[in-house]
């Protein structure tokens, strides 16, 4: 299953935007925070993201990399990995354990960093995570995003706000949502707390394709179909 979501800028905000150095963002909703990520942090026209030395996946853009009329979507299938550290704002989100595949009402199990981890049953519509003999907190992914023209995955949407002490286990509910933004000095896989700029919240549950918004001169949003 893939969920879809379409927004035009009006040309006049898209040009305050680019000279604030402000990038385009999307966040996919997790049901525990905080623990926003930028999942997609596009930057204004003619800019370009590099990849940081560091093994998430990061988008390499092509120019223009926001313009005026922009296209998310997403695979609903998720991976998990476990990481030493918790949120915190600004940093590159970065996992020590394996990321696997995992499937809603499932649960990772942290044995040893380096090993693979145990997939068990959990609870139905939700993604848990266990540890048994270090204090790790979760990464939540999605398994493939796309941007315009860019596409990134396994990409990160969550980390824990507090490490899970071991032995603890932690239940996590993936949201039908995303969050929409502006934000300045930001790249795709960076952990994020102000995410205010011109934001909108978008429920998705009873339209997961279609949806289609516009940012009008006056910075406000909205639905158009």
């Amino acid at each position: 299953m893939a969920d879809q979501i379409s927004f035009t800028i009006n040309l006049g905000v898209m040009a305050e935007l680019s000279n604030g150095g402000y990038s385009l963002c999307m966040s996919n909703v997790v049901g525990k925070g905080p623990g926003n990520v930028a999942t997609v942090a596009l930057p204004p026209t003619g800019e370009h993201g590099e990849a940081p030395d560091m093994t998430i996946i990061f988008i390499a853009y092509d120019e223009p990399a926001y313009t005026a009329i922009n296209k998310f979507s997403w695979n609903v299938t998720y991976s998990i990995a476990a990481t030493k550290n918790p949120w915190e704002d600004g940093v590159l989100v970065e996992g020590q354990s394996q990321i696997v595949p995992i499937p809603l009402g499932s649960r990772y199990e942290l044995g040893e960093w380096s090993a693979p981890p145990k997939i068990t049953t959990g609870v139905a519509g939700k993604l848990g995570f266990s540890t048994t003999k270090y204090d790790a907190s979760p990464i939540v992914y999605l398994d493939k995003v796309a941007a315009n023209k860019n596409t990134v995955g396994p990409a990160p949407i969550y980390v824990a706000p507090r490490l899970v002490l071991f032995p603890g286990e932690d239940v996590l509910t993936p949201k039908v949502a995303v969050i929409i933004y502006f934000a300045q000095d930001i790249v795709t896989g960076a952990m994020i707390a102000n995410t205010s700029t011109m934001k909108i919240s978008i429920d998705l549950t009873n339209q997961r394709t279609g949806q289609v918004w516009a940012l009008s001169d006056d910075h406000t949003w909205t639905k158009q179909a």
